[in-house]
């Protein structure tokens, strides 16, 4: 007898079992053996797949009585791997930016067979943002199953990056601009500077000009790109102190009393201006920044420079300045309002303006003030001072009085007062009323303007009508006119 036994067909892992197929001409039964139990066993004469490989399946006839056996016939049969069934992939956690995707966790998925997931690669850094990583299930049974792929979203944060920026030291007005110097992280994207007081200290690119004193902040800033974050601010305070300054004050040549002012030619570094002071104001005074010489003798001459909001106060220099006596020192007197002034010895009689006399060098020289009508002496000023009619002054050099007189309040037109009726006439405005002190007034009145005026005479200090004005002299009307209350002509 013979066995016909046909070619076996792959399986996979995981197929039922069947029948292999086989038949005797003998029509008796054809028995089975696996080569291989491990992949294939004989279950009830059909073939059960046992696990993934290959095995040999032989084909036998044992014969009866009436048979002899048959001759075997082997076939061979290949088990395939089962591909895994993968239901729902993982979820990952969340990443930075220069991290691999080891360093995500893979959470949850569900998988036939029981098996685990992980990234298919490792070791790859993806760009900040989302996207779709490959992850690869691999089976326990990893004989049996073969390993499925698929993807899982991953978000990779952007990395943060830091500012080295060191202390900035201390600067002084009029330095040099100079040099900001910090390093910033890896986005590669340039530091800038930036300065929160322009009034101290302007920022271009990576230069600082100093521009006043004080306190102005400096921040460093880097921006950031896809993969990093801005960077953190840093901020450095930056100082900038007053400047020093220095006085130059030449020796000043010796003068004569009677020379004309000069500039005492004293300059300061700082460019500010130089202020003098004279510690003998008997020899020479300051007038006007100018050094004005007073007498014989010396003095000294202190130039200063207080400073300002950039510059620090320059040390003072001082010159000595030497006056030698003129011949003959001359005194002016000046008149200011109206009276009169005398000296003794004389050389001065002086009623108005100002009068000059010279006087030999050192001598005492007694000058009296006299008042003129309706005026009262007010006072002394220059190298006399005081109320007193009588001041004594000594000429050494050119030495200046004034002597002012005050008009006394006897005439009134709305809050201006007046000595006399006529020096209020002469400012009067057309309407205006005119109140006289009941006083007498020694003048001769001209009325010559084309306005309309009006007089109230007798009035006390309060200017309360209480008697009677009168002129001593004579009134005359030459245009306009004017309504008169208690005013005598006499």
């Amino acid at each position: 007898q013979t066995i016909t036994f046909g070619a076996l067909a792959a399986k996979t892992f995981g197929a039922a079992d069947y029948a292999p197929g086989a038949t005797a001409s003998s029509s008796l039964t054809v028995t089975y053996a696996s080569s291989n139990p491990a992949v294939a066993t004989i279950v009830a004469g059909n073939i059960h797949i046992v696990g993934a490989g290959s095995t040999n399946i032989t084909a036998s006839q044992a014969g009866d009585a009436t048979y002899d056996p048959a001759s075997d016939v082997v076939q061979p049969l290949t088990v395939a791997k089962a591909n895994s069934n993968v239901t729902t992939w993982p979820t990952a956690s969340a990443i930075t930016y220069g991290q691999t995707l080891a360093s995500s966790t893979l959470s949850g998925g569900a998988a036939t067979p029981a098996g685990s997931f992980a990234f298919t690669t490792p070791a790859t850094a993806p760009n900040a943002g989302t996207a779709a990583q490959g992850v690869t299930f691999m089976p326990t049974d990893t004989a049996n199953y073969n390993p499925a792929t698929g993807t899982t979203s991953v978000t990779v944060n952007k990395a943060s990056q830091t500012i080295t920026f060191g202390a900035l030291g201390n600067k002084t007005y009029g330095d040099t601009s100079f040099t900001l110097t910090a390093t910033g992280g890896a986005s590669a994207n340039p530091v800038t500077f930036s300065s929160s007081n322009l009034a101290v200290a302007t920022v271009s690119g990576n230069s600082v000009t100093i521009v006043g004193v004080g306190i102005t902040t400096i921040t460093a800033s880097q921006a950031g790109n896809t993969n990093y974050n801005a960077a953190t601010d840093v901020f450095q305070g930056l100082s900038v102190d007053k400047a020093n300054q220095t006085i130059t004050f030449n020796a000043l040549p010796p003068k004569n009393v009677g020379d004309a002012d000069f500039a005492p030619g004293a300059t300061a570094s700082s460019f500010l201006t130089v202020t003098y002071v004279s510690s003998n104001t008997s020899v020479a005074t300051i007038v006007g920044g100018l050094i004005h010489v007073v007498g014989a003798g010396t003095t000294d001459i202190s130039a200063s420079q207080t400073g300002d909001a950039s510059y620090s106060a320059a040390t003072d220099v001082v010159q000595v300045l030497t006056v030698t006596s003129a011949s003959n020192p001359t005194l002016s007197v000046t008149i200011t309002g109206n009276g009169s002034v005398n000296s003794a010895p004389a050389g001065i009689s002086c009623t108005s303006g100002t009068c000059s006399a010279d006087f030999t060098s050192g001598q005492s020289v007694d000058l009296t003030a006299a008042t003129s009508l309706n005026h009262t002496f007010t006072g002394w000023s220059g190298a006399c001072n005081g109320t007193s009619y009588l001041c004594t002054v000594i000429v050494n050099g050119l030495t200046d009085v004034t002597a002012t007189f005050t008009p006394l309040q006897l005439v009134k037109v709305g809050t201006d007062y007046f000595a006399s009726i006529q020096d209020t006439y002469n400012v009067a405005v057309d309407g205006a009323v005119l109140l006289g002190r009941d006083q007498i007034l020694y003048e001769n009145l001209v009325f010559d303007r084309a306005i309309n005026v009006t007089f109230i005479g007798g009035n006390d200090v309060n200017w309360a009508v209480v008697g009677n004005t009168t002129v001593d002299g004579t009134l005359t009307i030459t245009a306009g006119s004017m309504i008169v209350n208690n005013l005598i002509i006499q």
